[in-house]
C-alpha cells in the first residue's frame, strides 16, 4: 500500500512524519548516508514498499536525501515553501516546529499530490556547483577589495590582501571559462544559453545562473510556476497602499536565480522595450524605484519562461504588435 512521507530537513538532521493505514508515525534522522539508511530501515519496519516523498525546497541540505530516495525508487516531490506556508496558513495553524513542519508537508503532498522532481543531469550539477561557487568567489573578490580601500595602513596586511584578490580573480577567470565549456559542451545547454541571450538586458554573466538555477523549464508549469519558485511574484511590488512604502524581495524561493536578475533589471529599461514600457506604467502608478526593478526581474523571469519553453529567441516586435492587437 502506497503511504505518504513528509520530511522536514536541517544541516544536521530531518524530521519525517509517516502516513500509512490511517496512521501517523513520527521519527527524526542524522542528515547522514547513515541516517538515509536508518530511514529506510524504518520504512521496512512499517511495511511500506510505495512512498510519496515530499520536501521543502531548502537548498543544498536536502539534495542528498531527495537523490537517496529517488534512488531507492520513491516518488519524491520538492515543493516551493511558498506553497507550504499559503498551506499552514489556509488551516490556520500558527505552530511550528520540525515535527509539526513534516505532518504539514506530508499533509500537503496527501492532498495536492505535488507533481514528481527529477534530479539534475550530471552537467547540470556540475554547473549548478560552479556557477554558485563563482558568485561565492566574486563577493569574497569584492569583500577583499572594500578591506584593502579601508584605510589599511598596514604594508605586510596591504600586501597580503594584493595578493589574495590576485588569486581570486585567477579562480573567477578559471571557473568563468570552465563554464562556458561547460555549456557549449552540451546541445541542449548550448542552444538554451542562446535563445537567453537573445533577450535584451540579460548577459553572459546571468544566463549561466538562469540555466543552472531553471535546470529544465519542464520543470515548471508556467510563467507564474518559475516566478513563484524564485520568489518573484507580483506581489512583491504590488501589494501595499502607500506608494512610499518601501519594497523587499521575497525571502523565500531560490535565492540564486532571484538575486541573478537584479542587476539585469536595473538596466532593463535602457535595452529591453517591455521593461521600458513597465518602468513608465509603474512610474504613473507613483511605485518607488526598487518596486520597479523587483517587477522588472519578474518581466525578465518571464521572458525567460516564453523563450525556453517555445524554444525561440526573444522577439523585439513583440511589443509592437501587442499595441497593435489591443
Amino acid at each position: 500500500m502506497s503511504a505518504i512521507l513528509g520530511i522536514d530537513i536541517a544541516k544536521a538532521s530531518f524530521d519525517c512524519v509517516l502516513l500509512y493505514e490511517t496512521k501517523s508515525y513520527y521519527q527524526q534522522f542524522t542528515n547522514t548516508e547513515k541516517g538515509f539508511d536508518n530511514l529506510q530501515t524504518w520504512l521496512d519496519k512499517q511495511g511500506v514498499e510505495q512512498v510519496h516523498v515530499g520536501m521543502e525546497a531548502t537548498g543544498r541540505y536536502g539534495d542528498a536525501l531527495a537523490l537517496n530516495l529517488h534512488s531507492a525508487g520513491f516518488k519524491v516531490s520538492i515543493i516551493n515553501a511558498r506553497y507550504l506556508k499559503a498551506y499552514r496558513q489556509s488551516l490556520g495553524n500558527q505552530h511550528k516546529t520540525d515535527k509539526q513542519d513534516a505532518a504539514l508537508i506530508a499533509r500537503f503532498c496527501a492532498e495536492r499530490k505535488p507533481n514528481a522532481w527529477q534530479p539534475p543531469s550530471t552537467v547540470m550539477n556540475h554547473l549548478k556547483q560552479q556557477t554558485r561557487h563563482l558568485q561565492n568567489l566574486k563577493k569574497m573578490h569584492q569583500q577583499e577589495k572594500n578591506r584593502l580601500k579601508s584605510g589599511l595602513t598596514d604594508t605586510l596586511v596591504k600586501q597580503r590582501l594584493q595578493t589574495h584578490i590576485d588569486y581570486l580573480e585567477s579562480e573567477i577567470d578559471l571557473f568563468t571559462k570552465s563554464i562556458h565549456e561547460l555549456i557549449m559542451s552540451d546541445i541542449s545547454l548550448k542552444k538554451d544559453y542562446e535563445l537567453l541571450l537573445s533577450i535584451p538586458a540579460i548577459g553572459k554573466k546571468t544566463v549561466p545562473i538562469l540555466l543552472a538555477e531553471i535546470e529544465t523549464i519542464e520543470r515548471f508549469d508556467s510563467a507564474d510556476a518559475l516566478a513563484s519558485y524564485a520568489g518573484l511574484t507580483p506581489s512583491l511590488f504590488q501589494s501595499g497602499t502607500s506608494v512610499n512604502r518601501r519594497a523587499r524581495l521575497s525571502k523565500h524561493g531560490n535565492v540564486h536565480l532571484r538575486t541573478s536578475l537584479y542587476m539585469p533589471a536595473m538596466g532593463a529599461p535602457r535595452w529591453n522595450a517591455r521593461c521600458a514600457s513597465l518602468q513608465t506604467r509603474l512610474k504613473k502608478k507613483g511605485k518607488n524605484g526598487k518596486s520597479i526593478i523587483a517587477a522588472n526581474m519578474h518581466l525578465l523571469l518571464r521572458l525567460a519562461f516564453g523563450v525556453l519553453k517555445n524554444q525561440q529567441p526573444y522577439d523585439p516586435t513583440y511589443l509592437q504588435k501587442e499595441q497593435l492587437v489591443a
